[in-house]
């Protein structure tokens, strides 16, 4: 008797959560005659560090963020230099001669998301 309402048990759990994992609003959004497209400008975000000047050059496009920012920091997350980014600049430079031998990071900061590029300097 006890095997048998366990397995009725696990039975109707097992039905209840594979009709509850059915959603119909997921459906329609996995539709996608339903749906229409909108094409989104992609994020690009490019360093390009000059190893005889210690210049670092960054790209960036496809910014709609008004607070975005781009940092360099050490290892250890301080901030080195920083500067925002507004719409009109697509290209920002940075003078890192005066920063000591090391690994340093370049940080892309937006309301979306945050993207990190390593660079050394020898």
């Amino acid at each position: 008797m006890k095997k048998t309402t366990f397995t009725l048990a696990l039975f109707f759990l097992a039905t209840g959560i594979s009709i509850a994992s059915k959603n119909p609003i997921e459906d329609e959004k996995k539709d996608s005659s339903k749906v229409s497209e909108t094409k989104t400008e992609e994020t690009t975000f490019i360093t390009q560090l000059s190893e005889d000047s210690q210049k670092l050059t960054v790209s960036v496009s496809g910014i709609k963020d008004p607070y975005a920012s781009i940092s360099v920091t050490n290892q250890r997350g301080a901030t080195i230099q920083c500067t925002f980014i507004n719409e009109q600049t697509n290209e920002f430079n940075f003078d890192l001669s005066k920063l000591e031998k090391g690994n340093y990071n370049v940080m892309l900061i937006t309301d979306q998301e945050i993207r990190i590029k390593r660079i050394q300097i020898d």
